[in-house]
Parts: structure tokens; sequence; C-alpha cells
């Protein structure tokens, strides 16, 4: 899991670990670290060190991270919805938290967000991040349950919460709604 292609910096030899040991405290397989210094006292890499990820490793990045590939060309908010929706597919028919996943909308509003980085006009850092919500808040256009079997699904859905209003303004990307227990 933890497979890294190359690893390449300065100031490598003031590091108190090896660069092993700090890559296996990564959620994900690093291809290249570009540059940096490592901090002496911490075991874990400066926030110096850039990190070029695969993209099938983008669903596990932060939504800084994120941005900051987003805002350098290096990926884009498309990738990274394929990449959740490609990670959605294959789990979640194991672990079934998903009550719904919208690939239309993901894909609709990721190419949005994508423009907008291309324009250099994004709306502000969480602008083509994809988030997930859940099944408690209205969503416009979404079926929100509540986790019961009793709401008419098949109703109008004409609202988004307050904080989803916000989330839709900030330019967020959004994959679909988690299970809820009723």
């Amino acid at each position: 899991m933890f497979n890294s292609r190359a690893v390449v910096g300065r100031n490598l030899d003031r590091c108190a670990v090896t660069i092993a040991e700090c890559l296996v405290h990564l959620p994900f397989r690093i291809d290249m670290v570009i540059t940096g210094d490592c901090d002496k006292s911490s075991v874990e890499f400066s926030r110096n060190w850039e990190l070029v990820v695969t993209t099938s490793d983008l669903h596990w990045l932060s939504a800084t991270q994120l941005t900051k590939l987003f805002k350098r060309g290096d990926a884009s908010p498309v990738d990274v919805a394929r990449a959740c929706l490609a990670q959605i597919g294959a789990l979640d028919g194991k672990i079934n938290a998903m009550c719904l996943v919208d690939e239309k909308t993901t894909l609709k509003q990721a190419r949005a967000s994508e423009r907008r980085w291309h324009k250099k006009a994004n709306i502000g850092p969480l602008d083509g991040v994809p988030l997930l919500i859940k099944d408690l808040l209205l969503v416009k256009g979404w079926p929100t349950s509540r986790g019961s079997k009793t709401v008419d699904r098949q109703q109008e859905w004409p609202h988004d919460a307050p904080s989803v209003a916000r989330l839709r303004e900030a330019g967020t990307v959004f994959m679909g709604l988690t299970t809820t227990p009723e």
C-alpha cells in the first residue's frame, strides 16, 4: 500500500527519522516528494513538502491538498470527482454508507469548478472539493429521507438547508448522501 517511487528533497540529513519512517504514516501512496525540509524534532514532514500523487489516490487528499493541486493545475475537480466516485463504487456495496450517489450532478458541479480554476476565477478554497452530505440535511433536488422509509422520496425537494446552501455557494462538489438510522 505505501509504495514510494521517488523521494527528492533538500536538507534530508536534518531529519530525525528516515524518509521511509515518515512515509508509512501517510494514508496514500506517494509518487514523489518534490522539495522541502524535515523538522528534526518531528516525525512528520514540514508544511513545505509538496506531494505528487497518482489520480487513483486523489480521494485520500485533504481539502487543503486538493486546493493546492487545483491552483497549480496538477489535478482538476473532475479528476477528483471521478476518483471519489470510483472509490464509492468499489466500496459501497460492502459498507452500505451511501443512500444516494448522483454521478450526473457530481460531474456537472466538478466541470463548473474546473472551468473556474482554469480561468483563475475560483470561488474560494473549497471550490471543487468533493463532499458527502448526511441524509439529515435538505439538498435541493435530492430526496432527504432522514433514514425513514415513511418519507415520500418522489416529492419535490426545492430547498437547501442553510449549511448546504453555504457549501454550494463555496463551489463544493456534492457526491451524494450518506445513510443515517431512523
